[in-house]
């Protein structure tokens, strides 16, 4: 078994914080709304939606160069809420110090 998508999508710096940005609006969000919530370059934004729409994480429409939105898709969802009980696991068996 490998991890190679999940290496890909999640072990990228900012990708699940574009993800997270983006869903939390019930409404497209245009690209510099997610540039000004997420603390990185445009160019890392750039590419980090790029990745997320290339694995249907995010739908991306583009009206003109100047209007381009955002969307989390169904199976966006769906990642995210594996990985919120991922991260609840994590949590649950964390060693406390």
């Amino acid at each position: 078994m490998t991890f190679d998508a999940v290496v890909e999508v999640t072990g990228k710096k900012r990708t699940l914080e574009v993800l997270w940005t983006v869903n939390q609006s019930s409404d497209p969000v245009r690209f510099s709304a997610i540039d000004e919530a997420v603390a990185t370059s445009s160019d890392i934004t750039t590419d980090r939606l790029r990745l997320l729409v290339e694995y249907g994480l995010l739908s991306r429409r583009e009206k003109n160069k100047r209007n381009v939105t955002y969307e989390v898709t169904t199976r966006g969802e769906s990642v995210l809420d594996y990985l919120l009980e991922v991260e609840s696991l994590l949590e649950r068996g964390r060693v406390q110090n």
